[in-house]
């Protein structure tokens, strides 16, 4: 079961730049985000040390005790990582991926994007949710000022808004605001919509990745379409993506000559559809986009 966290953020949202300082401070094994020097070595104040290093377990490079993981020197090595400095969109994306569905921690996020499965939503909706269906039901006492904070910290890490009444600008605080999966609702204050619909900037190889990584977790290789649009913790749902747009991703990792012998979709009378994946690490995927992959895009 995901360990409680709904707070450590310090109720930072994720900054530009906090996942690659992060992880280059973690390279020198001798380094504690507890120890004083950490404020120096990573330019920041005690609370944003303590923000930084959350942010790091949250979105998977770290492991709850502390240690870079493989998948964090894939994605963030200075020589050989994919995308050490997290230029391109597909990397948020994949972040946006780990941090929604990460099996280690279960916060306001992980609500937001995996459990919650509404189109809209207010924050004391969200409230509530956690309060009765996440935390009584295990049997937990969390304060309810501690969730507020959570909540809150979550929104603004995905939610932009206009800084004076009398400009139109936007101004993006997190690199997950770029991704658009969330955005107030004008008549209520409080209250939000999801984003549903196709993402341009999300290649199929981190979709097939998610369909990898989630029958992966529960040991299968199938899962109902509609699974993996609207289960808990599915691809569909953690990236707001309609039916069409699923499919549209996975039909164009079936006409690709490298994946196609690895992914299926079947459709019969009767029968809801099936997606079908045998691809042995999912991690190929990644690869071969971050290689320049020019055959599989929408």
């Amino acid at each position: 079961m995901s360990k409680f966290k709904f707070s450590g953020h310090q109720t930072f949202s994720l900054r530009y730049g906090w996942l690659e300082k992060g992880f280059r401070f973690c390279q020198d094994a001798s380094c504690s985000f507890s120890a004083p020097d950490a404020l120096v070595h990573l330019g920041v104040g005690k609370n944003m040390v303590s923000s930084i290093e959350y942010w790091c377990k949250i979105a998977g490079l770290l492991s709850p005790t502390g240690k870079l993981n493989s998948f964090a020197k894939r994605i963030l090595d200075e020589k050989n990582g994919w995308d050490p400095y997290l230029e391109d969109d597909a990397s948020w994306w994949l972040i946006h991926w780990k941090i929604a569905t990460n099996p280690a921690y279960l916060t306001a996020g992980t609500v937001i994007f995996s459990l919650l499965r509404r189109h809209e939503f207010s924050k004391i909706e969200l409230k509530e949710y956690i309060e009765n269906k996440i935390i009584s039901a295990n049997e937990k006492r969390i304060s309810s000022t501690i969730i507020d904070r959570d909540i809150e910290c979550y929104i603004r890490t995905y939610s932009a808004k206009q800084h004076t009444s009398k400009s139109k600008e936007i101004k993006f605080e997190s690199p997950l605001q770029d991704l658009h999966l969330i955005e107030p609702l004008p008549s209520e204050i409080g209250s939000y919509r999801f984003n549903i619909g196709p993402k341009r900037s999300l290649p199929p190889h981190v979709i097939g990745y998610a369909i990898w990584e989630r029958l992966h977790i529960t040991e299968r290789k199938q899962m109902f379409l509609k699974e993996a649009l609207h289960g808990e913790y599915s691809p569909g749902q953690v990236f707001m993506l309609d039916e069409s747009s699923l499919e549209e991703a996975i039909n164009t990792l079936l006409g690709h000559p490298k994946f196609s012998k690895f992914f299926s979709l079947t459709k019969s009378l009767g029968s809801p559809a099936t997606v079908h994946c045998n691809l042995p690490d999912g991690l190929i995927l990644l690869d071969a986009y971050y290689k320049g992959d020019t055959t599989c895009s929408y």
